[in-house]
């Protein structure tokens, strides 16, 4: 599985102006940014067979920039909570086509990842998100424990990995910054 974990891109402040801070929305910056995303990945030619956000506003109004690579946006709750397993779990249900946030019956989630293997391993997903909780899903994945990396995630910058999403089961394959997304725009 190919998974590009990206965190929503500038939004406005927190604040009065906003005591709800799930209804925050991008300011004019954040929107250029999710923008910019979009267009060095169509340049790049990145493809995703899968988008989901968080249900919070800034991170569904990144996406939306984005829904013409993947076609369908799948909004869940699975990227707005701190739990690794649960968002890893919800990623490895929307690759293989079933519901995010549908619980897996049958067995722990070992055997439901390993008889999907076929559908995990060409599978590309794109989420949406926030800190802490992609840092901490990055570091479950990568590592096998939430806490055993500290990854700086910037606002808009994307971390692809690729593997099985189970704890230590992935592998790093780019961190990029937005600045190496306006670059990869302005290059060449």
């Amino acid at each position: 599985m190919e998974l590009h974990l990206i965190r929503h891109a500038r939004a406005a402040e927190r604040g009065p102006a906003y005591p709800d801070d799930t209804l925050r929305p991008l300011v004019a910056k954040g929107e250029a940014q999710a923008q910019a995303l979009a267009r060095a990945w169509e340049r790049m030619g990145v493809g995703i067979d899968q988008l989901a956000t968080s249900p919070w506003l800034r991170a569904r109004q990144t996406a939306d920039a984005l829904r013409d690579l993947a076609g369908a946006l799948v909004v869940t709750e699975a990227l707005a909570q701190g739990d690794p397993a649960r968002s890893a779990r919800a990623l490895a249900r929307l690759a293989t086509g079933s519901n995010p946030d549908a619980p897996i019956s049958g067995g722990p989630d070992d055997g439901w990842l390993a008889a999907r293997q076929p559908a995990l391993a060409s599978a590309r997903v794109a989420a949406v998100g926030h800190e802490p909780w992609l840092s901490e899903l990055a570091a479950w994945l990568l590592a096998g424990d939430a806490a055993a990396l500290r990854i700086t995630f910037r606002k808009a910058a994307v971390l692809t990995l690729a593997g099985e999403p189970r704890p230590g089961g992935m592998a790093l394959q780019a961190f990029v910054p937005m600045r190496t997304v306006k670059a990869l725009l302005t290059g060449p």
